[in-house]
């Protein structure tokens, strides 16, 4: 069996991103730990030193094609894949620190675009306080570009979508519905 098919019922095509997550998570297996630690949120949470309790970890890609077309400047392309790690780490509750960038880049990939992107994604990450420290670059195909950014940011508690929307379910609700609110004077 070999990576791609032509059976419509083989591919992911008809799959959904959980479903993928899904399958993904349960292969991994022992490799992959339990939430939070693990695969199950925007970020993982991990224990570490130095005053913080919690280690944030995130990745997000950016793909020609499907995340912005050809015709996107790099400058933009390059900062809107580390302002999707960014709010990631936002939703999460951390603050970034470091991340590792790794790119695929096409043949035929402008040599000025892909100095634009770099531009982008530096500059959004020094705006953020987040430090770009290592990475990787690959050779891809023609008409091909990917960005992936792996992000470590910090945080004093696990804060989650789950414990969100129960912090929000607590909060006080209004029990004279209609009323007006008193006047300030």
């Amino acid at each position: 069996m070999g990576a791609l098919t032509t059976l419509a019922d083989r591919s992911v095509a008809k799959l959904t991103e959980e479903e993928i997550i899904r399958r993904v998570v349960q292969s991994l297996a022992d490799a992959a730990p339990a939430f939070p630690e693990g695969p199950g949120g925007d970020c993982a949470h991990l224990p570490t030193t130095g005053g913080r309790s919690i280690r944030a970890s995130t990745i997000d890609s950016v793909i020609l094609g499907r995340h912005f077309d050809a015709a996107c400047d790099g400058i933009r392309a390059g900062a809107k894949l580390v302002n999707r790690n960014l709010s990631d780490l936002a939703a999460a509750g951390a603050v970034p620190s470091d991340a590792l960038l790794s790119l695929v880049i096409g043949p035929d990939v402008d040599a000025t675009w892909l100095t634009d992107f770099a531009h982008g994604a530096g500059r959004a990450a020094a705006k953020a306080g987040l430090r770009i420290v290592g990475g990787d670059i690959c050779r891809g195909a023609h008409g091909s570009f990917l960005g992936t950014l792996a992000v470590q940011g910090f945080a004093h508690r696990i804060l989650t979508r789950k414990t969100c929307a129960a912090s929000s379910s607590r909060a006080p609700r209004a029990t004279n519905a209609g009323s007006r609110p008193a006047s300030r004077a």
